[in-house]
This record gives structure tokens, C-alpha cells and sequence, in this order.
């Protein structure tokens, strides 16, 4: 966990500034430090997450090896996809976090759980909000079908967060916070919902 600091204090310069045109995510190495001396590598895991994310993880994993840890910045995206990304990294043992500078918001939350290590240092942002039914108009008038799909997958993601040993009040306050804003957590939030580790 501490190493995981260390490497995203220098990763800074790498995380880009904005996320208002991410496309969809991608993940590169990035050497920290002197390589001539010692340095680290890292994964940044930047741009928004889609169904194909988990695959593109899988495959940089294995070229930068078990162990690498990985650094996310990403204004959220695809739930399930969210989920299939946050199952690899639990699957693979990967230290997960979130840089200074950087942010993971919205469905970006799930996928940072599934770290077997977990951090959001100083200056990064975790924050999250309700989901949207692809398809659905907002404003319009839920039916009886569209109550129970969205109480089915509530109870889905407060198990998965239970499943990574993080309090589903998290998935709670995600429930209460109109799609429309984004509820970013305060350390203590994050420490109290153990959101890291």
C-alpha cells in the first residue's frame, strides 16, 4: 500500500487533466524514477470503462506482470463492465488506487473495489452517484418492471461491495445522489465505508 503512494505521488504528471472526452479506457506502463538506477513500473488505467475494459486490463497485466499495481482516472461508465474490471483486479491480486490529480467517479467506484488494496491519496477524487438504465428517458415515469430491475441491481452491488469488504451504505449514498452530481467522499468517508484499506 505505501509503495502504491510513493508511485502515484511521482505519476502525477501523467494523469490527464480533464475527463471530459475520455474515450474508452486504456492501460499503459509508466516507469517511475531513474530506470538507470531503480524504478517502478505502474499501470494508469485512464478513460472510461466499457464491457471490453476487464479484457484490455487482463491483457497489459500479463505483459507488465502479476503484482504491477494500477492506478485508474476515469469519469466512470458501463456498471457491468465496471464490475467484470473490479472482479480481475481481485482475481489478479492488484493493488489498486487513485493518483493525486486524478478522479474515479461513478461506475469507475465498482471496478477501484475489487483492488486487493485499495487507495484514493490526497489530492484524487472517489465519487459516485445513482445509475442509469441504458435506454431510459430521465424523467420518465418508472413502471413496476423498471422498480424491480432497479432493485435487483442495487441488491447486486451491494453485494459485490460486501463481497470486496466494503460497507454497501456506500452503494446507499451512490442510490441517493442524482445522476446529474457527482457525492465525492471525504478521507473519513472513504476510511468509515472502507472504500480503502
Amino acid at each position: 500500500m505505501r509503495r502504491l503512494a510513493l508511485l502515484a505521488v511521482a505519476a502525477v504528471a501523467f494523469v490527464a487533466p480533464s475527463l471530459a472526452k475520455a474515450g474508452p479506457m486504456t492501460f499503459r506502463e509508466v516507469e517511475l524514477g531513474d530506470c538507470k538506477k531503480s524504478c517502478s513500473t505502474i499501470l494508469l488505467g485512464e478513460g472510461e470503462i466499457v464491457m471490453s475494459t476487464e479484457r484490455a486490463f487482463r491483457s497489459a497485466i500479463r505483459r507488465a506482470g502479476r503484482g504491477t499495481p494500477v492506478l485508474l482516472h476515469s469519469p466512470g461508465g458501463n456498471v457491468a463492465g465496471s464490475l467484470l474490471l473490479g472482479v480481475a483486479f481481485r482475481e489478479t491480486g492488484t493493488t489498486v488506487g487513485v493518483a493525486p490529480g486524478g478522479a474515479c467517479y461513478s461506475a469507475c467506484a465498482y471496478a477501484l473495489l475489487g483492488g486487493v488494496n485499495r487507495k484514493v491519496l490526497t489530492g484524487a477524487q472517489f465519487g459516485v452517484h445513482e445509475f442509469i438504465t441504458i435506454g431510459r428517458k430521465p424523467g420518465k415515469k418508472l413502471t413496476a418492471a423498471d422498480r424491480r430491475e432497479d432493485a435487483e441491481t442495487l441488491a447486486l452491488l451491494r453485494e459485490y461491495a460486501q463481497a470486496m469488504g466494503v460497507n454497501p451504505e456506500l452503494i446507499s449514498l451512490a442510490a441517493k445522489t442524482k445522476h446529474s452530481n457527482i457525492r465525492v467522499l471525504s478521507q473519513k468517508e472513504l476510511r468509515r465505508m472502507r472504500v480503502v484499506n
